[in-house]
């Protein structure tokens, strides 16, 4: 596919996931229909995932959430790779993390570049502010340990 149409698909994907977020039927289905069985997903926080392992860890985190919203901050491509800074908005409503619900609304910042083929997702590579959704939810982290 042309640059063009690897963002209009990406564009199309990230709508997806904001209208059915929450929904765990629907969510494994998208993950069906835009990724492949074998898409590794590189995360440095919690290393590489399997689809699977994907969407077993999402969703408690998208049940967790509520009126959530994707803006894309950024976006290009160069040949089969997508890379999209987002801001993720959304509303903490259940336990998260293991952090019970406040009802805040949070913005998590995140980037995410998508290497793709045949309208699939083949590889992910990604990275979200964590740390700083944990600022926004009240949790900070703790002093360094002592040697």
């Amino acid at each position: 596919m042309s640059t063009k149409k690897n963002k209009d698909f990406v564009r199309r994907a990230w709508k997806s996931w904001e209208e059915t977020f929450g929904d765990p039927d629907k969510m494994r289905a998208l993950y069906h229909k835009y990724f492949t069985p074998s898409t590794i997903f590189h995360n440095l926080a919690t290393g590489d995932m399997t689809l699977e392992q994907r969407m077993s860890s999402m969703i408690p985190i998208a049940a967790a959430l509520a009126d959530v919203k994707f803006e894309s901050d950024d976006m290009v491509a160069e040949g089969d790779k997508v890379a999209i800074r987002y801001t993720m908005k959304a509303t903490h409503k259940g336990t998260l993390m293991g952090i019970p619900a406040v009802g805040k609304q949070i913005a998590l910042k995140g980037f995410e570049i998508d290497k793709i083929a045949g309208e699939k997702i083949l590889e992910v590579w990604e990275l979200a502010d964590t740390q700083g959704m944990m600022a926004q939810l009240g949790i900070s982290p703790g002093p360094a340990p002592k040697k």
